[in-house]
């Protein structure tokens, strides 16, 4: 388990009364650190954005790979309830959980109408986006975030997590 997920589940999910089972590390990614594990029920596909040196928010990659070989996007068939996205920024930390209901309405994930999308930006409360297309990306991720800190907001985790 990466250190960013450790710090996660002991400051995140410990205290919400959540459990972290079947842990993998994907086999492509490990620059997010990439992996995919259940909390209690549900199932997780993970990642750690990055900080890009030229624009605001961070980056970060959703896909796999076809029969073929070809990368796509994750698919509203594809088993699993939530994207969580880590971002950090110095001594900040947070958590983006999106319910897959949410990532197909936002284009995130691929349908049988929408092609999906590989990697996306986001946006968290401390990045001050400029353009407007990303300053609406900010309004709605921000509903699915969750800071970590030491008070941890175990409503809000088991909302977003239900």
């Amino acid at each position: 388990m990466s250190p960013t997920l450790e710090r996660i589940q002991t400051k995140l999910y410990g205290p919400s009364g959540l459990i972290l089972s079947h842990y993998e590390n994907e086999k492509e990614g490990r620059i997010y650190e990439a992996c995919q594990f259940y909390l209690n029920e549900a199932r997780i596909i993970c990642r750690t954005a990055k900080i890009t040196p030229k624009k605001i928010g961070q980056f970060v990659t959703f896909w796999n790979r076809n029969s073929v070989g070809v990368t796509q996007p994750f698919s509203y068939a594809d088993a699993f309830d939530f994207y969580v996205i880590n971002v950090a920024k110095g001594e900040q930390l947070g958590q983006f959980v999106i319910p897959k209901t949410v990532g197909i309405s936002k284009g995130l994930i691929a349908t049988d109408s929408k092609a999906g999308k590989r990697g996306f930006r986001v946006y968290p409360p401390w990045d001050c986006p400029t353009s407007n297309q990303a300053k609406r990306t900010q309004l709605w991720q921000l509903n699915y975030f969750i800071p970590v800190a030491e008070v941890v907001d175990t409503e809000l985790v088991n909302a977003l997590y239900s």
